[in-house]
This record gives structure tokens, sequence and C-alpha cells, in this order.
């Protein structure tokens, strides 16, 4: 479903007393997952900047290491508010949060 589409189950839902709480976490990650891809170009990016030229193996390695991390924490926390475990936004966003202040940590001590 669209973002538009997602408002109207949300108000339908509402209307009727059915339970909505995972369509306005499908609201959220409509915006936050995409995000993985641009946290991962920025972080495979200052990875390669940071190992030699003849590291590029290990560059790779550290990438895809990044990429399954983000995934996991982010499916994990997207899980826990879906359950009412964290506030939706803060289950959502606490992972592309976290991976691009990470991103920007890394750019910042490599003195570009």
């Amino acid at each position: 479903m669209n973002f538009f589409e997602l408002a109207e189950e949300i108000e339908s839902r509402i209307i009727k007393g059915i339970p909505y709480r995972d369509v306005i976490v499908q609201r959220h990650a409509t915006f936050a997952m995409p995000l993985m891809s641009f946290v991962v170009v920025a972080l495979g990016a200052l990875a390669g900047a940071i190992t030699k030229r003849s590291a590029g193996v290990a560059s790779l390695g550290l990438t895809i290491a990044v990429v399954l991390l983000y995934y996991i924490l982010y499916s994990t926390m997207k899980t826990l508010a879906e359950n009412g475990g964290l506030p939706i936004w803060f289950g959502i966003w606490f992972t592309p949060t976290l991976f691009i202040s990470a991103a920007y940590i890394l750019y910042r001590r490599m003195n570009i």
C-alpha cells in the first residue's frame, strides 16, 4: 500500500474499532526502509576509504556485515514497535538514526 492508502486504512480501522498499530508501523517503514540504501552506500564508501588499496575484500566484507547488522537490528526494532514493546517512532527510526550517526562520526574522524 502507498502512503495515502495506509492513511485510509488507519481511518477505516479506527471507525471499525480494529487495532491499527501495524498499519502505523508500515506507514513509518515506507520512509525508513529506503534509507538503508543510503546508509549502506555511505558506510561502504567510508569502509573503502579506510582500508588499504589491497584490502578490497575486507572492505566488501565490512559492508556486508553492516548490511546484515542493519537489517537484523531494523527487523527487531520493527517487531517490537508492532507488538507495543516500543513507541512506533522509536522502533522504526532508531536504526537509521544510529547508522547515519555512525557514518557521520566515521566521516569526521577521517579528516577528509
